[in-house]
């Protein structure tokens, strides 16, 4: 944490205190107000008053309140206050001057007899309030507490994560290579000879390219076709050679 940060959250923290404590000290001073008012009323009631004992500093004011469901008069014994008449739910206020005990009582308004039920007022001397450090010491640990846990916590805070390996799975796969068997043609010529006259049978070659062979083949077996061919021309030249002279020599004893 960088010090600008610090300072600012340092900072932050002063200023939850000290409005806590002020509204800690305020409102100490409002409840300690307000239980003073109503520790200072005392309820006139149609059997009574309460409480029928009331202790005060000197300088607090006293309040009565009517509440008996009829009119009531107040009268005070040593005339410390004037009597009063009080209806029903109203109220009358006096602050004792002197220290000491102070009594009180009511009666039916006109009636001249002094009740016996009477209440007491004991006013004491005010001592110095003593200052209560209870606020103070219990609401400023609370946020400093507070702050520094959650500042603890963000700082240190890691998340370290878990890798579970999980299993590859090699496929084997073996492939067996198939042969094609390669075919090589064989050419075989078929010659046909006279039977007059006998020629001897060509031989081939068994070995070697198979496309030379056949290329081969072929040039030898053209060869044999054409002398094939001009034997067959000779003969049948030879067998009609007499009639091709007679009309050769014809053609010239006619010219």
């Amino acid at each position: 944490m960088s010090a600008q940060k610090r300072l600012s959250t340092l900072i932050a923290l002063l200023l939850i205190v000290v409005s806590l404590t002020v509204s800690a000290v305020y409102g100490q001073e409002e409840e300690q107000t307000q239980d003073e008012a109503e520790a200072s009323t005392i309820i006139l009631t149609s059997t009574g008053y309460d409480p029928p004992t009331l202790t005060i500093d000197l300088g607090t004011q006293v309040t009565w309140k009517n509440s008996s469901g009829e009119s009531l008069e107040l009268v005070a014994v040593g005339d410390w206050f004037t009597t009063i008449e009080l209806a029903n739910g109203s109220q009358y206020s006096k602050t004792p001057t002197t220290v000491g005990e102070l009594k009180y009582y009511t009666r039916t308004p006109g009636s001249t007899t002094v009740n016996p039920n009477q209440g007491t007022i004991i006013v004491q001397q005010s001592g110095t309030p003593s200052p209560s450090p209870t606020g103070t010491l219990s609401v400023t640990p609370t946020p400093s507490r507070t702050a520094t846990a959650s500042l603890t916590a963000t700082a240190t805070t890691s998340v370290s994560p878990s890798l579970t390996p999980t299993a590859s799975v090699t496929p084997n796969v073996s492939a067996t290579p198939t042969e094609t068997p390669t075919t090589t043609p064989t050419w075989t010529p078929v010659v046909y000879y006279p039977t007059s006259t006998p020629y001897p049978t060509p031989v081939f070659p068994t070995t070697g390219d198979a496309d030379s062979g056949l290329s081969a083949g072929r040039s030898t077996g053209l060869g044999l076709l054409l002398l094939l061919g001009a034997v067959a021309v000779g003969m049948l030249y030879r067998r009609l050679r007499p009639d091709i002279g007679y009309r050769d020599s014809d053609y010239e004893w006619r010219n």
